[in-house]
């Protein structure tokens, strides 16, 4: 049998291509918003290039095709006959080859070996699943020595002692699991895997206007990868709950039960993600719901069944006790209250940032069910708000919201600059109409009938097809 290679490869890059919005109509012109992300494309690669430059003096020479491919998009950038097609073509491969050669630089050249406890947590999970074993059963210490962790880089506690076990839920180590047996012995260059097929995925299904501008939030992302943050894994999870939404609402669900089990705060933002469930379900709303909750429990479960039957306690202890008062807590600190007022030297103990985040929890699931219609989308912003009263909130668990956050913003943008310019009280009378943005295009405008302004009903069914057509 004869495989037409060459037929496939051409049908997958027209696929890509338009995927990508690369053959768009060269008659449309870039707009603003496209030559800012054009500039900070351009600015990316030429900062890579310095960075070079200043850490790998004797091969300087290797910067110079960066830094003219960042000039090169910000002479572009000034055309006034730049296309849009190609204005977002030149953004994302400059994005794309600052991000390659800014990982390669740093994960080959300046840090050779892994940085954080957490990603040593991985490598131990992914060795002992092949070896067949529990790693649940198992300390993360020797590893630590292997890489010659110093005792700064520990996890600490309270009472002095110092964190030596796997804390993450299975996906965390099972995601990585078939890289290091396909030779990727380095489970950064897997995690950064996860953190290309993100951004892929948001520039690819955003508005062609907003594609160039939605890859400037992740240019520092790639520096985090390579000093071993494992988050974009459960990021990616995120993404994919965000885009699934506007076309099946179970399989977002169980995304994001795939996103808790890869790092239990993503839960955080599933009681969000039911109310607006609720809120968007035309009819049989509790049944939808609780089907929703169950779907999001099955993705959590499902990956971590085998550990939990193989050790029910270990498991326990390992991935759900930790949240709970009770046993030695790590040592708060991060970028939230907690670090600020540990540096007014204050020290509350763990139990006064848990009630406390329990508090604004509470208070923003409220203010979402009871402000919905204009903060429907925000559901990826309550995390952070939650978080930073967290008692350890590191930029890890803050930052990484910005993936799901950033997709959103960028493809319900001209939803929510319709909405916020209308009168407050016409806001109920077309959420359902709000509620067909991303399941099918708007058939008749027979739904604004109630409303009392027709420039209005006209404004929001064109936000609507504008928005459905993606």
């Amino acid at each position: 049998m004869i495989i037409p290679v060459n037929r496939i490869s051409h049908h997958l890059r027209i696929l890509g291509g338009q995927f990508l919005g690369l053959g768009q109509d060269q008659s449309i012109l870039a707009g603003r918003g496209a030559k800012v992300g054009l500039v900070v494309s351009g600015a990316f690669l030429v900062a890579v290039g310095l960075l070079i430059i200043l850490f790998f003096g004797p091969f300087a020479v290797l910067a110079i095709p960066l830094i003219l491919f960042g000039a090169f998009n910000f002479l572009n950038s000034r055309r006034t006959s730049l296309s849009l097609s190609r204005s977002n073509g030149l953004s994302l491969a400059g994005h794309l080859t600052a991000a390659v050669v800014l990982y390669l630089f740093l994960t080959r050249i300046l840090l050779l070996t892994y940085m954080t406890d957490s990603i040593v947590g991985s490598y131990m999970g992914v060795l002992k699943v092949l070896a067949l074993q529990n790693p649940y059963s198992y300390s993360i210490k020797p590893f630590l020595d292997q890489f010659n962790f110093p005792p700064s880089f520990y996890t600490p506690k309270v009472d002095g002692s110092f964190e030596f076990h796997l804390n993450y839920p299975a996906l965390n180590f099972l995601t990585l699991l078939p890289f290091y047996a396909s030779g990727l012995h380095d489970l950064r260059d897997g995690v950064f895997v996860f953190h290309v097929l993100s951004v892929l995925l948001i520039f690819g299904l955003v508005p062609s206007r907003q594609k160039a501008l939605s890859l400037a939030p992740f240019i520092f992302f790639p520096a985090l990868v390579a000093a071993s943050w494992t988050d974009s894994v459960w990021a990616f999870f995120l993404v994919g709950g965000a885009i699934l939404w506007y076309r099946n609402q179970n399989l977002s669900l169980l995304m994001i039960g795939f996103a808790g089990a890869t790092k239990q705060i993503a839960l955080v933002v599933a009681p969000f993600l039911l109310i607006r469930l609720w809120q968007e379900s035309p009819s049989s709303k509790l049944r939808n719901t609780l089907v929703g909750a169950i779907t999001v429990f099955a993705g959590f479960l499902g990956p971590n069944i085998p550990f939990m039957l193989s050790s029910p306690s270990l498991w326990w202890a390992a991935t759900i006790a930790p949240y709970f008062p009770g046993g030695a807590a790590q040592v708060p600190g991060g970028v939230g209250l907690s670090e600020i007022l540990l540096d007014i030297g204050l020290a509350p103990p763990p139990l006064f940032f848990v009630a406390l985040m329990g508090l604004v929890g509470v208070g923003s699931l409220y203010l979402y069910s009871t402000r919905f219609s204009k903060s429907r989308c925000f559901v990826w912003i309550f995390p952070i708000v939650i978080m930073f009263f967290y008692y350890r909130s590191f930029p890890n668990y803050i930052f990484y919201w910005a993936f799901p956050l950033a997709f959103e913003f960028f493809k319900t943008r001209h939803l929510y600059l319709a909405l916020f310019t209308i009168p407050h009280h016409t806001v109920a009378s077309f959420n359902r109409l709000d509620h067909s943005v991303g399941s099918g295009p708007v058939k008749s405008s027979s739904n604004c009938r109630p409303l009392a302004h027709d420039s209005i009903c006209r404004r929001i069914r064109s936000v609507c097809l504008k928005s459905s057509s993606l």
